[in-house]
Formats: structure tokens, C-alpha cells, sequence
């Protein structure tokens, strides 16, 4: 039976004990780990786990390394280079719309053309203006593809890829540091995983 001695209660102390024990292969802490599991405890990162022959295990928490801040030249590059990015998904979804035979297909590029003009602009107005030379940037962020099945599958690729990248963005960005790009990031992210979950809702027959 645990007692916990400070404040917090029953359930801290097995959620502190069993995150330690996760890492033990003892019996005891299997038991351990069991029960906070049966209970839905979630179980928190230890660092430097230590097992001690006769005299426990201890750890600690992780240290949680600080997001890195982006600097201007580089904000400057990934708007520009997420702007090219959209620009080029709105141009080719927007040619597709007229040759594409079927209307679900129709109505899929010719809505995700917009959205994806619509992140453009945001990624427009968050690039900073400063006195530096602009650079042309040439991003291929959609293949060509002959028919509606090759179309279909060469946008859902795209998404996932731009979803992917902006998923590893949104985590070097510091909300505290740049909550304008955390803005721009965060809705740019929702709108693609919505355009995604209507693609997965529109495959060609």
C-alpha cells in the first residue's frame, strides 16, 4: 500500500514511482508500473536512471532543451520559401481544376487552390521587411501528373510533405520568442491537415 507523506495524494506518488520503475526489470516494479497503468496514469520521461543493487533506483527529470529562435535572414528564407511553396500547390491545383473529370476531384482543387493562395498571403505578411537582396526562389512543390488518379495521389504526397516540414518548424519555433510565426505556422497546419482529411475523402474511383 502507498502512503504519500507530502501533498499530492495516492495518485502522484504511483504516477512518480511508477515512471522510475518503468525502467527496472524487477518484478516488484513491473507490479508497479501495472497498476498506474491499470489506473491510466501517464508515465513521465526519467533521466539518468540508476539501479541500485539493494538500495533502489532514482532519476531525474529531463532537462528540456530550450527551442532554437530563428533568426531574421533565416525567417526571411522559409517565408519566402513556404510562400513559393503555396504559390506553386495554387497554381497547379488551379490548372488541374478545368481538365479534371471528376467533380469531386473538381471541387477539391479548385477549394484546396484557394486555401492554399490564402497561405500564401499569410506567409507574405509574416516575412519580415528588411534591407536585404531579395532571392528568387524556385520550389517544385507538386509533381505533374497525367490523370485524376495520378493527380490525386501526387497532391495527398505534397500535403503529407508540407505537413511533415511545417510539423518540424512549428517545433523549432518559440511561441514566447516569434508568436507571429507560431500564428502563421499553426494556422497554415490546421488548414492542411483539414485539406488533407478532404483529399483521403475524395480518391478518384
Amino acid at each position: 500500500r502507498m502512503v504519500p507523506t507530502q501533498a499530492g495524494g495516492t495518485q502522484s506518488l504511483l504516477q512518480l514511482a511508477a515512471s522510475l520503475e518503468q525502467h527496472s526489470e524487477h518484478p516488484l516494479a513491473e507490479a508497479i508500473v501495472r497498476g498506474a497503468k491499470k489506473q491510466n496514469i501517464a508515465l513521465s520521461p526519467v533521466a539518468d536512471f540508476r539501479s541500485v543493487t539493494g538500495g533502489g533506483v532514482a532519476g531525474r527529470e529531463p532537462v528540456v532543451t530550450a527551442r532554437a529562435h530563428v533568426g531574421v535572414l533565416e525567417l526571411v528564407d522559409l517565408c519566402a520559401r513556404e510562400r513559393a511553396r503555396s504559390m506553386s500547390l495554387f497554381e497547379h491545383l488551379g490548372a488541374w481544376v478545368a481538365s479534371t473529370s471528376q467533380p469531386a476531384l473538381q471541387r477539391l482543387f479548385a477549394t484546396a487552390a484557394h486555401r492554399h493562395a490564402w497561405h500564401a498571403d499569410l506567409w507574405a505578411g509574416r516575412s519580415p521587411t528588411i534591407p536585404v537582396v531579395a532571392v528568387a526562389v524556385d520550389v517544385a512543390a507538386i509533381t505533374e501528373a497525367g490523370d485524376d488518379t495520378d493527380r490525386w495521389t501526387a497532391y495527398v504526397t505534397a500535403l503529407g510533405m508540407l505537413i511533415a516540414d511545417l510539423e518540424h518548424l512549428r517545433h523549432r519555433i518559440d511561441p514566447d520568442l516569434d508568436p507571429s510565426t507560431t500564428r502563421v505556422l499553426d494556422l497554415v497546419l490546421t488548414d492542411a491537415h483539414d485539406l488533407a482529411s478532404a483529399a483521403a475523402a475524395a480518391p478518384p474511383p
